[in-house]
């Protein structure tokens, strides 16, 4: 997030000007049961931007005449494990549109309404514009800009786009005599959770196993509000169960919701 709400960056391949009618056009499609205000402004720099406000939410949207930061574009392109294409497009990458909410939002509700509402509207700019591929900071993630068009109608059937929202790494490390370990964790959950989320690592050949088991555990708190206890059992939608722990990591690093497989039931408990 930014110091003043979440934000996203649409990337583009030469500096281009935002045309607000359409934009409006576009919203009309990407948020159609909102009440929609689009607003041509001028930034400190010169810049023509918008001002859009979507269900009582505002939002600045500002072309800029230069590429994503190297070190953190490098970054997006090492994480965005869900998008095969990403290093090739973002060759032609040399402008972008930046997008930000003017207030920032806590609490689990709140910054989902946010993310909703932002990924909405990027969705109309991107409809207006020969977009290259949507960057959300806060995830360290990159998407082609078909999928904006698919996190609508995901959002508009009551699905959450947490591979645009959130990022996700797999964590390998050696193990002993009981085979290598490998585990995951999210980045950016800390806006929507106030913490980050992560899978401890276990013995496994299959290094994709961590991230489908996060990926479907983040789904379920996204819905659903972080309420677990620790000891509390998390039913994913697969049929396979977690187990919830709260870690407190030494050195200032962000506290962790902490996933493990859960162990079997015991027929006799009940």
């Amino acid at each position: 997030m930014s110091d003043l709400g979440l934000m996203c960056i649409l990337a583009l391949e030469a500096p281009a000007e935002l045309d607000g009618p359409a934009v409006r056009a576009a919203l009309a499609r990407t948020a159609p049961h909102s009440g929609i205000a689009v607003e041509s402004r001028i930034g400190e720099a010169g810049e023509r931007g918008l001002f859009v406000a979507i269900d009582r939410q505002e939002f600045a949207a500002v072309p800029l005449a230069r590429r994503i930061p190297d070190p953190q574009l490098a970054s997006a392109i090492e994480r965005s494990v869900f998008w095969r294409g990403r290093r090739k497009a973002m060759k032609a990458h040399r402008a972008m549109i930046a997008i930000a909410a003017s207030e920032l939002a806590s609490g689990h509700g709140f910054v989902r309404a946010q993310a909703v509402a932002l990924t909405r509207l990027a969705a109309a700019v991107a409809e207006t514009l020969p977009v290259l591929a949507l960057h959300w900071p806060s995830a360290e993630t990159l998407a082609p800009p078909g999928r904006l068009a698919r996190a609508v109608a995901e959002i508009q059937s009551g699905s959450w786009p947490i591979d645009i929202w959130i990022g996700f790494a797999v964590l390998r490390f050696v193990g002993d005599t009981a085979g290598d370990l490998a585990g995951a964790r999210t980045s950016g959950a800390l806006g929507y959770f106030g913490c980050e989320i992560d899978i401890a690592p276990f013995a496994t050949d299959d290094f994709g196993l961590p991230m489908r088991m996060l990926v479907s555990g983040t789904g379920y708190l996204m819905t659903h509000g972080d309420h677990l206890r620790p000891g509390e059992r998390l039913s994913l939608p697969d049929g396979s169960e977690m187990v919830c722990e709260r870690v407190a990591p030494a050195g200032g690093e962000p506290a962790l919701i902490r996933l493990r497989p859960a162990p079997p039931r015991d027929p006799g408990a009940d």
